[in-house]
């Protein structure tokens, strides 16, 4: 096609996405494009960009590469460097770049079982229905981060094993362990996001087990840490706990203090589900006669 010959004469697929901001989208400086920069993008890619958020694939940190890996470039140029490799091996007689590109194949297997996994545990949010398989992703996943000595995936898959013997087995004793190993895992990488995680989930088990304070102190930690990476919709998600841990310590005016600025983030960065988590929780501190210490669905 023409345009894109005269792409790729002139520049690469990014120009054309440019180009198609400034002309339709009343651009004239190159700051107004920083400053909104999904809007560069068409529908299809944005959705994609929310379905890895959903899913808990980060844009920061020290594990992941960002959205351009998951989108498929990251993996695609690891899968192609095998595939020269093996040329290589063949041809040349390197036999050291197998080695290497096998590697890198574990860490492409590992970041997409993670990804699977997820995917089916966001399924089971929904449906309640439990897969097989996320458990066996999660630990295909830790199994290979472990060998490739990748500390902060590591935390994270181990962070993925706890939820999911905590949410769906509902299996405490299980969950408790990977949950704080994963926290001191992502403690050792400097990965705030996986400590936020560990953090909320072992807050959660507190509130179940009635350690108000020691659920409160892990909440707060995680909603500190959440703010720091502006992790928004996380924030106002451990809010929720905090409300009812409030409100359960007869700090009922700090509850609904907090049910307002919960909601308020929520709303702002689109969390319809944290919204009505916070309107429940409201509603029920205005309730008469309710045991503010019953543990609500926090799996969000």
């Amino acid at each position: 096609m023409p345009i894109n010959a005269a792409i790729e004469a002139f520049g690469d697929r990014w120009s054309l996405i440019l180009l198609r901001a400034i002309v339709f989208g009343d651009r004239r400086y190159f700051r107004e494009l920083q400053a909104n920069p999904l809007e560069l993008v068409p529908s299809k890619v944005r959705w994609l960009r929310e379905l890895v958020e959903i899913a808990g694939v980060r844009s920061h940190g020290p594990h992941t590469e960002g959205i351009a890996e998951m989108s498929g470039r990251g993996m695609e140029g690891r899968i192609e460097q095998a595939k020269r490799s093996y040329e290589h091996a063949v041809f040349v007689g390197d036999v050291g770049g197998p080695a290497a590109a096998e590697r890198e194949l574990d860490k492409v297997e590992a970041d997409l079982a993670l990804a699977r996994g997820r995917i089916l545990h966001a399924r089971f949010l929904d449906d309640r229905h439990e897969d097989p398989r996320e458990l066996m992703l999660f630990e295909r996943a830790t199994q290979l981060y472990q060998m490739l000595g990748d500390t902060a995936g590591e935390a994270e898959s181990v962070f993925w094993l706890g939820c999911f013997h905590q949410v769906v087995r509902r299996d405490l004793p299980r969950a408790i362990p990977l949950l704080e190993q994963s926290y001191e895992l992502a403690t050792l990488a400097g990965d705030p996001h996986t400590q936020s995680e560990a953090l909320r989930h072992l807050g959660i088990a507190d509130h179940s087990a009635g350690r108000l304070n020691a659920a409160r102190e892990h909440l707060e930690e995680s909603v500190r840490l959440r703010r720091e990476i502006g992790l928004w919709a996380g924030v106002a998600a451990n809010q929720v706990g905090l409300i009812y841990i409030a409100a359960a310590q007869d700090r009922r005016d700090e509850a609904l203090a907090l049910a307002e600025e919960a909601y308020a983030t929520a709303e702002a960065c689109g969390a319809r589900r944290i919204m009505r988590q916070v309107a429940e929780a409201r509603t029920q501190i205005m309730a008469p006669d309710t045991d503010h210490g019953e543990t609500h669905d926090q799996s969000a």
